[in-house]
């Protein structure tokens, strides 16, 4: 299983942002959850984990250091 100790991390840091982009309905939020949920329906599927990876790692570097 590949180490996803820092995209764990950068996760448990998001939260409140996320939460607060999901209330406001924020569309670029909206579909990298809609990713994570896939992902954690399917947490040894290597495709989608890598597919969460880049969306989360893409809205991350936009909404949390932009």
């Amino acid at each position: 299983m590949p180490n996803t100790k820092e995209l764990e991390i950068k996760w448990e840091k998001s939260k409140n942002k996320i939460n607060q982009l999901l209330e406001k309905n924020d569309k670029s939020t909206v579909n990298m959850f809609k990713f994570y949920k896939l992902y954690i329906q399917s947490p040894f599927d290597k495709a989608l984990m890598k597919l969460f990876e880049l969306v989360f790692n893409g809205w991350y570097k936009e909404k949390m250091e932009g």
